[in-house]
């Protein structure tokens, strides 16, 4: 069984009884209205790109483990200019538990299909939306459908 904590905006933790990844830690006072707690343990950090709302992996304590996730990564543009205003980001695919959770990070448009087909049939999508940074809640149901 997967335990999932949303810690609001990106950041998310994936927990078995054997393996625990943090997902996009943000800084203090980078994103409005939400703090991380203190003392997250995770054995992984993985961060989809290197903006100060993405990549706070400091924050978190690294705990050992004889585990190993299985994952792939992609990199997406983070804008609809294919990357050239905000750079790039990752999506994760990430196995634990027998699980596919898929987490696209910060995708700022419609992934073309051959990246897309990496993730069909996930078991779960975790994608940031609000249309300004990330793609727009009609983009994300187009990239479900």
């Amino acid at each position: 069984m997967v335990k999932i904590t949303n810690y609001g905006h990106s950041c998310f933790k994936l927990e078995t009884n054997d393996l625990s990844i943090i997902i996009d830690p943000y800084q203090k006072n980078s994103v409005s209205g939400l703090k991380l707690p203190y003392g997250i343990y995770a054995n992984y950090v993985f961060v989809t790109h290197d903006h100060f709302d993405h990549n706070a992996s400091d924050l978190i304590r690294i705990s050992q483990c004889d585990s190993t996730p299985k994952y792939k990564e992609i990199e997406i543009p983070h804008d609809h200019h294919n990357g050239l205003r905000r750079g790039m980001t990752k999506a994760f695919e990430i196995t634990i538990d027998g699980l596919r959770i898929v987490h696209m990070g910060d995708i700022g448009c419609i992934p073309t299909n051959d990246k897309v087909d990496m993730f069909k049939n996930c078991d779960l999508l975790l994608c940031p939306i609000n249309g300004h940074y990330t793609i727009s809640a009609r983009e994300m149901k187009e990239l479900v459908e």
